[in-house]
């Protein structure tokens, strides 16, 4: 029974294709975790994971934390002390946002945060769709003549989240690193709402920008 359950646990652990945990996994399976405490604990260690492989912090510091807790609850750790550990031990808020959240120039990061904001508004999850790919709206590589931003964005904020949003792989290729303007227009054909909205955000609330589009 011990071995069905682990098994279970160990497929439970999705997020990350990352081993090191297993051994607490191990640990409070042995130690008779019940059900929902060995549930709470697999959800605990998938946030810790995501949290700190986001803001990029060093493997060998997270396996010698998992080393460390496996140790514990073998020696009788409950799961409320070992949850407790694990909040204490992730990466302070302040350090993830700014690392993870509010600028990455790691396209697969950007796609999974995107893909979860955008899936508790719409309830899909685009961040697994091929098709979709992290379009940057003040381009990576801006064209260096007859390109007129007014404004809107620079090469210092350029891989904010606040930057990024989701096109399809055909309309990413249209807008490319072409002027505000036209990707604006690409943006109003966009299947994907939060694009669609970035234009009428822009066209609804800004009368020049209107008459720009309009004249484009």
């Amino acid at each position: 029974k011990k071995d069905a359950r682990l098994i279970m646990a160990i497929k439970n652990c999705s997020i990350n294709p990352i081993k090191t945990h297993h051994p607490i996994i191990i640990a409070a399976v042995v130690k008779g975790y019940s059900d929902s405490n060995l549930a709470a604990l697999i959800e605990d260690l998938n946030v810790f994971n995501t949290r700190e492989i986001l803001a990029k912090t060093k493997s060998n510091e997270r396996k010698s934390f998992f080393d460390s807790l496996a140790s514990e609850i073998y020696k009788g750790l409950d799961y409320q002390s070992a949850h407790n550990r694990i909040v204490e031990k992730q990466c302070p808020t302040s350090v993830f946002m700014e690392n993870a959240v509010l600028k990455s120039k790691d396209d697969a990061i950007s796609k999974y945060i995107l893909g979860r904001v955008y899936c508790l508004d719409n309830g899909i999850d685009l961040s697994k769709d091929d098709n979709i790919e992290v379009e940057h709206i003040y381009p990576q590589k801006p064209p260096k003549k007859n390109c007129t931003w007014h404004g809107i964005g620079n090469a210092e904020n350029k891989y904010l989240l606040g930057n990024q949003t989701f096109l399809t792989k055909e309309d990413n290729k249209k807008a490319l690193n072409r002027c505000l303007a036209f990707k604006l227009l690409v943006y109003s054909l966009s299947n994907v709402k939060q694009t669609k909205a970035i234009y009428e955000e822009f066209i609804d609330n800004n009368q020049v920008f209107r008459e720009w589009i309009d004249s484009y």
